[in-house]
């Protein structure tokens, strides 16, 4: 038997408080963040392909009895040939809490949570807790994730179910990282890069000796097939005639400028530059003799004081000088290793590429690589850690999650500004002005794009469809009737649309400015035609 308490003392029972696991606290920060996410933007009014496909199919899902086949005949009402596993999920939403924008951002903010746990994981299972932590926070708050997790599109689920697809291939569960490989493509089609990855990963190291697993890494096409044949049965075409077809004559240097657009904004642009050099930094450290001195290192991150043209060029040489010395001392990394490297860079090669095949070359938005986004910074994060201590980890995590982070704040590239947070207040401003002019009793004049804003609430600019009308070719206006015209933020891609409004203009008509917004690079304005007195 114990013996009596010392005097003086309060004996007390031992317990163990039990401690959460750094996937369980991981995970209830990534439900922090999708809540904080859909606190913060649910009444954000959709913006461009949310509506153009997303939205209208999704819409015309939920008034056709759920239907599979996608054959509405308004204009991206049948998701433009995409997978519609997310639009089906939407539509499904809509019948059970409504057709309004809080209800449109109810996927977004889950979807978000679940990426940013996803590249938790994915980092955790290469590097440890802290490269699965600075890889979720810095995706967290990159410009171009913040700015889709707010918008109901296909792009970070993708990023997800890719992130999940890689954690569970690096841990050898090749059967499951297929299963989420086809979830990702039910998302997006490009998610089929991932299969592809996989299935050369599988063959150049063990040829056809394990066809089993080659038919679990072509799985994922299943997915595409059957989204052609419901097309073919529904449409009767296999690809969306939009993405294929005889495509316009490039611009010159058009490879160039396409390489420096995708390589750069996903090697370099955001402060990424930071980690990917410092981790070219580590691995010719690696391969060299002996430990590279100080000023070896500072010309390695020279790209810092580089344009970035120059800065990507810099990469590109640095990264295959890299590869070749890895390859030399018979060093290069593992087929998970090699998938994260492979993933991004073929994301980014068929991106430049695709304009070959397609009609126009308009495939180029940066949300297009986002998937690639965690296996960039999980590869990077994670090589850092093996090549180092968790002390560098956490100086490269902290400078480059602020770097990126504050990118945000201010519109890089005018003719991208939805890759930025700050992106954002544009559908909001866009929404006042929309209400403001219907207040005044004036009919709107809208692009015939821009038409869903005022005539459908669940988008997100109005609480009732507003008085709105479009301009074709050879329309006029009534001379007795006053009008308030949206000149919106994309009106260098409308190029007709301020001939249509002056030659719709009365002869005797005046037309003035009524109010103007402008944040930085981006600008709306209202014009009211009214009669002259």
């Amino acid at each position: 038997m114990a013996g009596p308490a010392p005097a003086g003392s309060t004996w007390m029972p031992s317990r163990r408080h039990p401690r959460l696991s750094a996937a369980w606290v991981a995970a209830i920060l990534s439900l922090a963040y999708g809540a904080f996410i859909y606190a913060k933007w649910s009444n954000l009014p959709l913006w461009s392909d949310a509506i153009g496909y997303s939205y209208r199919t999704a819409s015309w899902i939920a008034q056709n009895g759920m239907s599979p086949l996608l054959t509405g005949e308004g204009r991206g009402s049948q998701g433009m040939g995409h997978p519609a596993a997310y639009m089906w999920l939407w539509a499904l939403l809509m019948r059970v809490a409504g057709d309004t924008a809080a209800v449109a951002h109810l996927m977004p903010a889950a979807f978000s949570a679940l990426a940013v746990f996803s590249a938790f994981l994915l980092g955790r299972s290469l590097g440890g807790r802290t490269v699965g932590a600075w890889t979720a926070i810095t995706l967290a708050l990159s410009p171009l994730f913040l700015s889709q997790a707010a918008q109901p599109l296909m792009d970070v689920p993708f990023a997800a179910f890719a992130a999940l697809s890689l954690e569970r291939y690096a841990r050898r569960r090749f059967g499951q990282a297929a299963l989420f490989c086809m979830a990702a493509v039910a998302c997006r089609e490009t998610a089929l890069l991932l299969a592809l990855v996989y299935v050369f990963l599988e063959l150049s190291s063990n040829g056809f000796r394990n066809p089993r697993r080659l038919a679990l890494f072509c799985s994922p096409a299943l997915v595409m097939l059957a989204t052609a044949l419901l097309n073919l049965a529904a449409n009767g075409y296999l690809v969306n005639p939009d993405f294929a077809g005889d495509h316009l004559p490039l611009a010159p240097g058009w490879l160039w400028t396409r390489l420096r657009q995708f390589a750069g904004h996903l090697y370099a642009g955001n402060g990424r530059w930071l980690l990917v050099v410092t981790a070219l930094a580590a691995g010719l450290t690696r391969v060299s003799t002996s430990r590279m001195p100080v000023a070896a290192v500072l010309v390695l991150l020279s790209p810092a004081i580089l344009y970035p043209p120059g800065r990507l060029l810099w990469l590109a040489a640095a990264g295959a000088a890299t590869l070749v010395l890895l390859l030399r001392k018979g060093e290069l990394p593992g087929a998970p290793g090699l998938a994260l490297i492979l993933f991004p860079a073929v994301m980014v090669l068929f991106h430049v590429f695709i304009v070959l095949f397609a009609p126009d070359d308009t495939f180029n938005l940066f949300r297009y690589i986002l998937a690639a986004y965690p296996a960039l910074l999980a590869g990077g994060y994670s090589y850092l850690r093996r090549r180092g201590s968790v002390r560098s980890v956490h100086a490269i995590g902290l400078v480059l999650t602020a770097m990126t982070f504050a990118s945000g704040m201010h519109i890089e590239s005018a003719a991208q500004p939805e890759a930025t947070q700050e992106f954002l207040d544009l559908p909001y401003a866009e929404a006042s002005l929309l209400r403001y002019a219907a207040s005044r009793g004036d009919t709107l004049v809208l692009p015939e794009s821009d038409m869903d804003l005022a005539l459908h609430p669940a988008v997100g600019y109005s609480a009732s469809p507003l008085p709105a009308r479009t301009l074709r070719e050879g329309d006029m206006l009534d001379p007795s009737a006053a009008y308030t015209v949206l000149i919106p933020y994309a009106e260098h891609l409308l190029p007709d649309w301020g001939r249509l409004v002056g030659s719709a203009l009365p002869a005797s008509s005046a037309l003035d400015t009524l109010v103007t917004w402008r944040s930085e690079t981006l600008r709306l304005t209202l014009l009211r035609i009214s009669p002259r007195r």
